[in-house]
C-alpha cells in the first residue's frame, strides 16, 4: 500500500502482484490500490498466496531488467532485499527504545517470510538479555499436514534466491503451508531468522 501510494503520488507505474487467496483475504488494502488506478495481477496458480505472487513478481522483474524495479516487504528473496527489509522495518524497534524506559525482558513478533519481527528484534539483536521470541503459524497442527510452522517442519533450502530454512519435500519441491493470515503462509522464513534459530539467539 505505502509503496503504491508513492509511484502514484510520483507518478511511476506501479504493478501489484497478489495471489488470488490473499486478494479476498486483504480486501481492505485491495481496494485502496484500485483507487489509485493500480493493476493487479491475480496469481490464481499454485497456493494463490505470497508464494506464488512473488514468484511472479521476480519473473517479471528477470524479464523486464531495463525498466523495472523489484519491490518486496517481506525479508525474503534475493540478496540485498532481507538486508533492506529489515533495516527499514527496524523503524519499529528504533521506536521501541525511544518508547520504553528501559529495555524489555522479552519481544515477541510473530513470523512468516517475518519482516516485522526483523524489525522489532533489529535494535535488540546484540543485548543477550533481550529474549527474542518468534511465533509461527500452527495452522491445523504442527503434523497436520497444514502449517506454516518453518522452523518445526523446514530444513536448509533456497526460495527465491536466497538459502534459508524451507518446508520442501526429499527431493525439494516446496511443500504448501496454511495459515488464516496472509502474512503468515509462506513455506520459508528470512534467513536473519533462519540464523536467529539455528544459533539459538531466538526461540520460535
Amino acid at each position: 500500500m505505502a509503496t503504491a501510494t508513492v509511484c502514484a503520488l510520483k507518478g511511476v507505474q506501479c504493478i501489484v502482484y497478489m495471489g488470488e487467496k490473499d486478494i479476498e483475504r486483504q480486501a481492505p488494502n485491495v481496494a485502496r490500490m484500485k483507487m489509485l488506478g493500480l493493476p493487479l495481477f491475480l496469481q490464481p496458480a499454485g497456493s494463490k498466496t505470497l508464494k506464488d505472487a512473488t514468484n511472479e513478481a521476480i519473473r517479471d522483474w528477470i524479464n523486464n531488467p531495463n525498466d523495472t524495479h523489484y519491490i518486496i516487504g517481506s525479508v525474503v528473496g534475493p540478496h540485498p532485499y532481507p538486508d533492506m527489509v529489515a533495516r527499514f522495518q527496524s523503524v519499529i524497534s528504533e521506536e521501541m527504545k525511544w518508547q520504553l524506559a528501559e529495555a524489555p525482558t522479552a519481544i515477541i513478533a510473530c513470523v512468516g517470510g517475518g519482516s516485522n519481527a526483523a524489525g522489532a528484534f533489529y535494535h535488540y539483536l546484540d543485548e543477550p538479555d533481550v529474549q527474542l521470541i518468534a511465533v509461527e503459524a500452527a495452522g491445523h497442527g504442527i503434523n497436520s499436514g497444514m502449517s506454516a510452522a518453518t522452523t518445526q517442519l523446514g530444513r536448509p533450502g533456497v526460495l527465491h534466491g536466497s538459502r534459508s530454512l524451507v518446508m520442501q519435500t526429499e527431493d525439494g519441491q516446496i511443500v504448501e503451508p496454511h495459515s488464516i493470515s496472509a502474512g503468515l503462509d509462506y513455506p520459508g522464513i528470512g534467513p536473519l531468522h533462519a540464523y536467529l534459530f539455528d544459533s539459538g539467539r531466538a526461540r520460535f
